[in-house]
């Protein structure tokens, strides 16, 4: 995939024509899991790596809060990899 593939998949995907209006921006790790498939110790994986975004919203001063996933950053990501791995099949 070259750069400016990838530039174009996350710029349709934060504002253009690939983002479907029926999913939403955000959302927790079971809307995660049930958008994507992906489970939640692999989403944290992936946010490790910064592969993927995420935000935790939580009170000054607390330790414990709410994980959020940007769905635009994991469904660009599988659209990238899922386009790697085509290449790597064809030059095989």
């Amino acid at each position: 995939m070259t750069t400016a593939e990838t530039k174009q998949l996350i710029s349709e995907a934060e504002t253009g024509p690939a983002r479907d209006t029926s999913i939403p921006e955000f959302c927790n790790s079971k809307g995660a899991n049930y958008h994507t498939g992906l489970s939640r110790s692999h989403l944290y994986l992936l946010a490790n790596e910064g592969k993927i975004k995420s935000v935790c919203i939580r009170r000054p001063g607390s330790t414990r809060g709410k994980r959020l996933w940007h769905l635009p950053s994991i469904l660009t990501y599988l659209h990238a990899t899922m386009k790697e791995g085509a290449k790597e099949c064809l030059s095989k």
